[in-house]
C-alpha cells in the first residue's frame, strides 16, 4: 500500500511540474512544529515526519516549474487534511493565471482524490482531504482547492 501512496505522489509531482510556468527552483523543508508536551501528534503529523525526505522530494519536482525561488511548505489542516502551499517566486511573471488554475484544479482533481483515498486506506483515516494553494511571493492566496477521498 505504500508502494500505490508513493507512486500516486510521484506522478503528482510530475503533472503539477509540467503544469506549471518554466525556471528552476529550491525547496527548503518545512521545520516540524513544535508541539506542546500533552498534546500527541496525529496520525497524518507522524506519516509527514517519518516520511518527510520522501514527501520533500516529490515537492522539489512538483515546484520544479514554478520558476525560481518557488517552493513548497506542506501543513496538516484541521481534522484528516494535507496541504500543500505552493508558494512563487518573486521573479516569476503570473499574468492570466487564473484559467491555468482552473485547469490544473479540473485536470488534478481526480488524482487528488485518489490520493486522498490512498491516505485514508493507508492511515486508516476517515474523510481525508487534501488541498492546493497557491501564493504570489508576497504571500496572497492566487488560487486553492480541496479534494476529498471519494470513498
Amino acid at each position: 500500500m505504500m508502494k500505490k501512496l508513493f507512486i500516486l505522489l510521484l506522478v503528482a509531482a510530475f503533472v503539477l511540474s509540467f503544469a506549471a510556468c518554466g525556471g528552476g527552483t529550491s525547496v527548503a523543508p518545512t521545520p516540524e512544529p513544535e508541539l506542546p508536551a500533552d498534546d500527541a501528534p496525529s496520525v497524518l503529523e507522524v506519516f509527514l515526519a517519518e516520511n518527510s525526505e520522501m514527501i520533500y522530494g516529490m515537492a522539489d519536482i512538483m515546484t520544479g516549474g514554478m520558476g525560481a525561488g518557488s517552493r513548497v511548505e506542506l501543513a496538516v489542516g484541521t481534522g484528516n487534511e494535507l496541504i500543500y502551499n505552493f508558494f512563487f517566486g518573486s521573479g516569476v511573471e503570473l499574468d492570466d493565471v487564473d484559467e491555468a488554475f482552473e485547469e490544473i484544479f479540473a485536470s488534478m482533481g481526480p488524482l487528488f482524490e485518489m490520493l486522498a483515498d490512498e491516505f485514508r486506506e493507508e492511515l486508516e483515516l476517515p474523510n481525508m482531504r487534501v488541498t492546493l494553494r497557491f501564493y504570489d511571493s508576497g504571500g496572497s492566496v492566487l488560487a486553492a482547492e480541496s479534494f476529498d477521498s471519494t470513498q
